[in-house]
């Protein structure tokens, strides 16, 4: 009997595909947050030379600001996933649009102007942002079912 009362209290599992999208969120979150710092870093470190341009200044400073901002974001709606919060779920996907659309106008923006600028070198990152941001997207719509049903 008293066995039977556990398992009616005990909140069921999250949802498989649910866990595997939260915990690359939060994986994706720690690379945006980091690469967001080092942006933050070449910017606010550049020389006159490196950076001549005052307009690509600020569309640096203003990337990397709001790539910490939205990789926070990640990681508050990761935790709240594995806490079944169904807020969680809402976040997690409304952040992994966000982050795709920003990422890829950051690219395309920054293809345009690689030839003048070595601060963005690396702009090989910024397209494997894009697309670890899209499988989570797409297991948490995969999962949307198992997880409203379970999620609190």
């Amino acid at each position: 009997m008293e066995q039977n009362n556990q398992q009616i209290n005990q909140k069921p599992s999250l949802p498989t595909k649910t866990k595997i999208a939260a915990w690359w969120m939060i994986i994706s979150c720690i690379c945006i947050i980091s690469y967001g710092s080092w942006v933050l870093s070449r910017v606010l470190t550049c020389k006159g030379g490196e950076l001549f341009n005052v307009y690509i200044l600020s569309i640096g400073l203003i990337s990397a600001i709001l790539m910490i901002f939205f990789g926070l974001l990640y990681f508050i709606s990761a935790l709240f996933l594995l806490k079944n919060k169904k807020l969680g779920w809402w976040l997690g996907v409304i952040v992994s649009l966000i982050l795709i659309y920003f990422f890829k106008v950051i690219l395309l923006f920054y293809e345009e102007s690689a030839s003048s600028l070595s601060l963005f070198q690396f702009i090989g990152h910024l397209d494997f942002l894009v697309y670890s941001f899209v499988i989570p997207f797409i297991l948490l719509l995969l999962d949307r079912k198992n997880f409203w049903k379970i999620a609190s």
